[in-house]
């Protein structure tokens, strides 16, 4: 089997987690598969609902072909108050207290047991937006490249409003965490020392801007329901070219890097583009990594996930892909199989590149992570 100019044994476990990821990214240009009329292209998946909650539908509400999701450039524009700083004032007592702890929670945020999860309650839902443009003072980012704090706030608030809410993983939620592990991962010795600033602002963009716009399904799945996406891109990394040219669009429509002259704004390439490349991958699939209260929430979204998927291939006659199958997968069969084949030797590498408490703290999480996993899957009843 070939998918992104890389053979492969389709029956090779660690192959089928990679794919789950995406296609393999190939550098020059590599014949894209061939435009063949999709198998259910007669399926008609209703994008915008796919991971709602379902429910009875209140009396009155509107159908949901007549819903649309607008671009962020027409949100900005029907409602620009949201993209502006809180007016001066004081504050109501229960704001102030949320106010602290957000606060106190940032003094923290160079911590590997960072709960996102309660920093977005205390945010009411704007970790994307808080964290990044906290972690852009931090780095002196700002005043590096001279941005415009009102235009790098409104690019964030347009990033995390093009993320869809209702997926359980592929979320802005996700992207603040991958945010906060890039920052964590910029601190350590290896990388501080080799990155440049502008390595620094790309991974920052990067981590934040990486799922951009994410439909909640993986790649088969565009591509065997003729999805639109999949035309657009020509059936070859369909979601992460979505998801760089959604980046630039809202890099543009900021208009945050306008200021700068015309050679400096395109996309550099970074100094050590080995090391950037590892640390976006390390940081995106870290879940694994985290403290079990984190990791296991982690787990538990991306299952709901990918089941989700299953039940709609399921409902309109499609094979089901694999792992997104709830009458035969199971949280802890996917997980342990995900951290043998990927994780793990990932961040066995990290480690060999850059042995520091950080390391040595992921992988002791990694591995009592894997051992609750493994009782899990071998004792169902315990697990879910």
């Amino acid at each position: 089997m070939r998918r992104g100019g890389v053979s492969y044994n389709s029956a090779d476990q660690a192959v089928l987690y990679l794919h789950l990821l995406g296609d393999v990214r190939q550098r020059g240009p590599v014949p894209s598969e061939p435009a063949q009329a999709a198998p259910h292209s007669h399926v008609q998946v209703d994008y915008q609902s796919l991971h709602r909650p379902q429910g009875p539908i209140r009396p009155g509400a509107r159908g949901l072909s007549r819903c649309h999701r607008r671009l962020s450039f027409q949100r900005f524009l029907t409602d620009p108050r949201s993209l502006l700083p809180p007016p001066p004032g004081p504050l109501h007592l229960l704001d102030q207290e949320y106010t602290g702890q957000v606060k106190c929670m940032l003094n923290q945020v160079d911590s590997w047991d960072f709960d996102i999860f309660l920093f977005d309650r205390f945010t009411n839902g704007n970790s994307l937006v808080t964290l990044t443009f906290h972690l852009f003072l931090q780095l002196g980012l700002t005043r590096l490249f001279r941005l415009d704090p009102v235009k790098l706030h409104r690019f964030l608030v347009m990033v995390q409003a093009d993320y869809h809410q209702q997926n359980p993983y592929h979320s802005a939620l996700h992207a603040a965490d991958v945010t906060q592990a890039i920052y964590c991962y910029l601190r350590e010795p290896q990388l501080a020392e080799t990155l440049s600033s502008c390595d620094m602002l790309l991974a920052l963009v990067a981590a934040v801007t990486h799922d951009l716009d994410h439909p909640g399904v993986n790649q088969g799945f565009l591509l065997r329901t003729g999805h639109h996406l999949a035309a657009l891109y020509k059936n070859s990394s369909v979601l992460e070219s979505h998801h760089w040219r959604c980046a630039v669009s809202l890099l543009r429509e900021s208009a945050l890097l306008d200021h700068l002259p015309t050679t400096d704004r395109s996309v550099p390439t970074p100094s050590s583009p080995w090391h950037t490349w590892m640390t976006m991958k390390c940081a995106d699939i870290c879940n694994p990594c985290r403290v079990w209260k984190l990791s296991s929430q982690w787990s538990f979204r991306v299952t709901a996930e990918f089941f989700h998927q299953g039940d709609v291939e399921r409902k309109h006659g499609m094979a089901v892909s694999p792992l997104c199958d709830r009458l035969s997968d199971s949280t802890p069969h996917i997980q342990t199989g995900f951290i043998r084949h990927l994780v793990e030797p990932l961040f066995r590498e990290w480690c060999r590149f850059s042995c520091t408490r950080l390391s040595r703290c992921m992988l002791a999480h990694l591995q009592t992570n894997l051992d609750r996993w493994t009782d899990r899957s071998q004792h169902p009843a315990t697990g879910s």
